[in-house]
């Protein structure tokens, strides 16, 4: 028992003295080229699907989630009902017991954009908002200049009253601009 208590007041006492906080760099430039442009629009899919399992009153259930949906319970054809008040909403996806074994599932899917800058120095930015992918929505494969900031962990350590960098960890990279160098030569 006393060799934990003082472990632990060990760990508490190099604890104490750790500070872990998230930074970014300066603005950096770096020779980029445009890797890949990608839009795809919103859109509503809509489908019947069968009900996996169906407890003894005829609701849809899931053994691997629902505490009372019992082995014994199942059922694969569904009691005649039409309810269509059994409807749920989750991340875009909505989905509507009909009953006999069917359900109406409809999901949105929200329209993307994507563009990504591959450096010379081995790593990706990926943006996806609409204005850069509208500036460079016709420029796949072209030389860039990439203004970008460099997110960090950082850890400081205090000995003696001094603060110090114990380690740095680059965690991502957050994009500035871009603006074209040269032009992929067209066929």
């Amino acid at each position: 028992m006393r060799n934990w208590t003082l472990i632990l007041l060990c760990a508490l006492a190099l604890s104490a003295c750790m500070e872990i906080k998230e930074e970014e760099s300066e603005i950096k430039w770096v020779e980029a080229t445009v890797a890949k442009v990608f839009h795809s629009e919103a859109k509503v899919e809509t489908d019947l699907r069968p009900v996996d399992y169906v407890d003894r009153f005829g609701d849809e259930c899931d053994p691997d989630f629902d505490d009372d949906c019992e082995e014994e319970d199942f059922d694969l054809v569904a009691r005649p009902k039409m309810r269509l008040n059994d409807r749920f909403n989750v991340g875009g996806q909505t989905s509507v017991n009909l009953g006999l074994g069917v359900k109406l599932q409809t999901r949105t899917i929200p329209e993307r954009f994507e563009v990504v800058f591959q450096t010379n120095q081995q790593f990706k930015i990926v943006v996806t908002t609409p204005a850069v992918y509208n500036q460079f929505k016709d420029h796949a494969g072209a030389g860039v200049n990439l203004a970008y900031k460099e997110l960090s962990r950082v850890v400081y350590e205090t000995k003696d009253g001094e603060r110090y960098v114990h380690s740095r960890e680059v965690i991502g990279y957050k994009y500035i601009s871009a603006t074209i160098r040269d032009e992929p030569h067209k066929k």
